[in-house]
């Protein structure tokens, strides 16, 4: 009777511990999502500075920063649809950076565009912290400059509802909202 009594036993500390581990990965998971969200704020900040300033130093400090946090940060999360969104807005800015930094105000992406992609990353990072589904997204046509400028990061429905972003609206100073 020990015997097997003492199979059970380890079989159940064997399942708490594999319950203990998928729990300590989702809440770290949950807490990269919130360190890059931190810097998907100070991006958009950084792309709004820009925007009426046109100072690409304002811009560069902030985009490294999140290239920084996304390389270490991203490693973490669990959802690799996220993970996708995370590299998607890191590579739209990159972009957004180069022509910045050149002055081709052709050559990059509309500022709009790369709010609004922070925007739908900031909605993703909070429903992945709140264990809901992801909201619906499509990634961005970097090799195409005329589909870029027409993007939108989230489908277009044909219905009266309208995508409300986390950031807020992309005419809006986060400091206003």
């Amino acid at each position: 009777g020990g015997l097997v009594g003492g199979w059970f036993a380890l079989r159940a500390g064997h399942r708490q511990w594999q319950r203990d581990r998928e729990d300590a990965r989702t809440d770290r998971s949950h807490a990269a999502a919130m360190t890059i969200a931190e810097s998907v704020v100070r991006l958009w900040e950084a792309v709004t500075a820009w925007q009426s300033t046109r100072d690409y130093s304002a811009f560069a400090p902030a985009y490294n920063t999140f290239s920084r946090t996304i390389a270490a940060q991203s490693l973490w999360l669990t959802d690799d649809d996220l993970g996708q969104r995370v590299r998607d807005l890191q590579e739209l800015a990159a972009v957004f950076g180069r022509g910045a930094s050149l002055g081709e105000s052709s050559a990059f992406p509309p500022t709009v565009q790369v709010r609004d992609c922070t925007d739908a990353l900031a909605d993703a990072l909070k429903a992945h912290v709140h264990g809901e589904p992801l909201p619906p997204y499509q990634s961005p046509p970097l090799g195409d400059a005329a589909g870029l400028s027409k993007w939108t990061p989230t489908p277009r429905s044909t219905g009266s509802a309208t995508r409300t972003g986390q950031l807020g609206s992309s005419s809006d100073p986060p400091s206003s909202r």
